[in-house]
């Protein structure tokens, strides 16, 4: 593999890992975390935090890897093409000593005890729970502005500069802000919904009270089906906007816009009579059995996975589609 193609591939997959990371990063804030400070239950919130937190730290460590490898890379293989990557690297690496720095000490070790709701005053471990979120949304924009900044590379790469676009009517001028809004939205949508089937879910399966687990399951569904449901929108209308700007350009984001679409009629006919109506009541502990909502909870998450395994190669399709330049790969 030559130099450029390796450039190439570097811009791929530092892209969507970014993608990945920045879904779930802003979903820890908008959903799970708001959902599991709803539970009345110290305990509870806590060990959904605690398992929610170790496997996180997996999944975002592990992956940011690949951006911050790839980007000291590319810029050791070209400095002028791989320094926007380097800058990427440099963004993701920022996460580590931030949270080892200033988070680790502040909001991590004083609750970082499965037996600490026993042993600390509950309104203090539920502040430390509050406070670490504070500090999380710190890592969430990092984590959205490098997503941004490498799917606006990826554009700018193709020589489209989009700062001097003006924003009209010339279609022309319109189509490189449409396949970069899509992108992002579409990444941003598929790390959110990564992160519940691989983080969010394991760790509610972990509280023992199935109240608790009911209700944070409950509150997390109702954040995540509204800034999910704009974010897969938003994707898919300019999506079809770029197609209608240019086409020939812009077919890939058309035909990953109706992949995404289908989530809506799959949720509709599928998910809300078989997973989600059989539960969707905050008093349904009080009337099934402990086994049956706990197994509702559960099916309720391997139907979401089809709609993780649907987004995720539109979102990896995109961008594949900008790193190659705007060639065909079907």
């Amino acid at each position: 593999m030559d130099a450029e193609n390796v450039l190439k591939l570097i811009k791929f997959t530092s892209t969507v890992a970014t993608g990945v990371i920045a879904g779930g990063a802003i979903y820890i804030n908008l959903a799970e975390h708001p959902a599991r400070m709803q539970l009345d239950d110290v305990q509870s919130l806590h060990r959904q935090w605690r398992e929610s937190f170790d496997r996180a730290k997996y999944l975002m460590a592990g992956t940011s890897l690949l951006p911050i490898a790839g980007g000291i890379a590319a810029f050791a293989i070209d400095q002028s093409k791989g320094k926007p990557w380097l800058i990427t690297a440099g963004l993701m690496a920022f996460n580590m000593p931030y949270t080892a720095l200033a988070m680790k000490s502040r909001v991590i070790d004083p609750i970082y005890d499965y037996e600490v709701a026993a042993k600390m005053d509950p309104g203090k471990v539920r502040d430390t729970v509050d406070k670490w979120n504070t500090f999380h949304k710190v890592r969430t924009i990092i984590d959205v502005s490098t997503l941004v900044w490498c799917v606006y590379n990826l554009a700018k790469a193709l020589g489209v500069a989009l700062s001097s676009c003006k924003m009209g009517f010339d279609l022309d001028d319109l189509f490189p802000y449409l396949e970069v809004i899509s992108t992002v939205a579409a990444g941003m949508f598929v790390g959110g919904a990564v992160y519940i089937n691989v983080v969010e879910h394991p760790a509610r399966m972990t509280i023992q009270d199935t109240t608790s687990c009911h209700k944070e399951w409950m509150e997390s569904f109702d954040r995540a089906k509204v800034f999910q449901s704009r974010l897969a929108l938003v994707s898919i209308i300019s999506g079809a906007g770029a197609y209608y700007c240019n086409p020939k350009k812009g077919l890939p984001f058309l035909v990953g816009g109706g992949l995404i679409a289908t989530i809506f009629p799959y949720t509709l006919f599928v998910l809300k009579p078989n997973s989600i109506d059989p539960i969707y009541d905050k008093e349904v502990t009080a009337r099934k059995s402990e086994g049956v909502v706990r197994e509702t909870i559960d099916k309720w998450n391997s139907y979401h996975m089809v709609r993780s395994i649907i987004t995720f190669p539109v979102f990896v399709g995109y961008v594949l589609y900008l790193s190659s330049g705007h060639k065909k790969f079907w």
